[in-house]
């Protein structure tokens, strides 16, 4: 697991350097050397990975066996006759397998996209504390990628509709749907535009707070409720389809209560319900605050069905990410630098640690491997650690059921 420290603790450590002074020349350049440093890190860290994670037989399988790119535009091929992948995916890995890229290469291209995306996010956008920010996105966000892919590719074009002093609606909606064609599931940033536009309060602070406090002991059931108030309207087939989908959410079986991240939540939630009126913030930040707070309410939502609320708030982590890069405003004492200081590497140590505390996830992304070290003596190795996480997975999963 040493390389996984090392990367993610290049990101906590020169997090520190946004709490020195500004005025300093030393410091400000070497931030940006800092910055571009992390350009190249992610590059290599994340771009050239080799066989991580839960999906990349899955991936490997879809690109190297996948409908060749001229029969794609054939049209009927790109529906979900066959299988659920999305038609901007096939059309793009049908593309790159066919001019002869190998599943390496495919996965370095998606990585460049999405870091080109981030950084020019940051890069052009008016938020404070960036390192900082640039730190908690990779280690909530860099860990995960390496089983998603079409997702990443989703969120990180979206992404560039968050970018200058207004969402522009046209640019918006190209955007959605260009990324609703490699992952469904972006359509939630439909809902998200309408949710950006209310004004932050202080009483609308603190009924999210108690909201999500309430739902760390009691899971709501909003979503069966609305299905039973719905389900004798319907009748008929939609009636038995809903009924369906009842059972469903209840063979879910599990969901998440009190965490250390859930009670981080609370208290960004807590300190932003007592500040909120006090925040001065730029137009890109008070869309990650709302990001951070539509966070919370899909948690609160869609908790009965846990993965699917995974699903949909993995495209607001951004939003908890700059809670961490907003704690200078939030925390009102004069020695608040020096305390917050190591704040990014702290977080980043203990999220590390519980993160391979899961041993099917331990299993599944260690010994970390990258396309520069490895060799054909290595698959048999991969191959047995694969199978043998997906095993652990499922012990664990019938676990959290019982």
């Amino acid at each position: 697991m040493v390389p996984y420290y090392l990367f993610f603790m290049f990101f906590g450590l020169s997090a520190c350097l946004d709490y020195l002074r500004q005025d300093d020349y030393a410091v400000q350049k070497l931030k940006r050397v800092v910055f571009i440093l992390g350009f190249f890190f992610i590059l290599f860290f994340v771009g050239f990975r080799y066989k991580i994670g839960s999906d990349w037989l899955v991936y490997i399988q879809l690109y190297e066996h996948g409908t060749p790119f001229l029969d794609l535009l054939q049209g009927h091929n790109l529906a979900f006759t066959e299988d659920f992948t999305e038609p901007g995916y096939k059309l793009f890995a049908a593309l790159c397998h066919d001019i002869g890229l190998d599943f390496g290469m495919f996965v370095f291209l998606i990585t460049l996209f999405n870091t080109i995306s981030l950084f020019t996010f940051l890069h052009k956008n008016g938020i404070r504390n960036k390192l900082v920010f640039l730190a908690i996105v990779m280690i909530l966000t860099a860990i995960i990628e390496f089983d998603i892919l079409r997702q990443s590719i989703a969120f990180h074009i979206v992404l560039f509709a968050f970018i200058g002093e207004r969402i522009k609606p046209l640019r918006f909606c190209l955007l959605v749907v260009l990324a609703m064609m490699f992952h469904y599931t972006a359509v939630i940033y439909v809902v998200f535009y309408f949710f950006q536009k209310w004004n932050l309060s202080k009483g609308g602070m603190i009924f999210t707070t108690v909201l999500y406090f309430i739902s760390l002991f009691v899971t709501l059931p909003l979503i069966t409720s609305f299905l039973q108030l719905l389900q004798p309207l319907a009748g008929g087939v939609l009636g038995a389809v809903i009924a369906k989908g009842q059972g469903l959410i209840q063979g879910f079986g599990f969901s998440r209560n009190i965490s250390f991240t859930s009670l981080l939540n609370l208290m960004f939630l807590v300190l932003l319900s007592i500040n909120i009126k006090k925040l001065k913030l730029t137009f890109p930040e008070s869309v990650l605050v709302k990001m951070f707070i539509f966070y919370i309410l899909l948690n609160v939502g869609l908790k009965e069905v846990q993965e699917v609320a995974d699903r949909f708030s993995y495209y607001f982590t951004f939003g908890t990410a700059f809670m961490f890069a907003l704690l200078t405003g939030l925390i009102r004492i004069r020695e608040k630098k020096m305390l917050l200081m190591l704040t990014p590497a702290i977080f980043i140590m203990m999220r590390l640690q519980l993160h391979f505390k899961r041993e099917s996830i331990r299993i599944g992304q260690t010994p970390y491997r990258n396309y520069f070290f490895i060799d054909e003596a290595d698959e048999k190795v991969i191959k047995m650690r694969y199978d043998l996480m997906h095993s652990k997975k499922i012990m664990e999963d019938e676990g959290k059921k019982s």
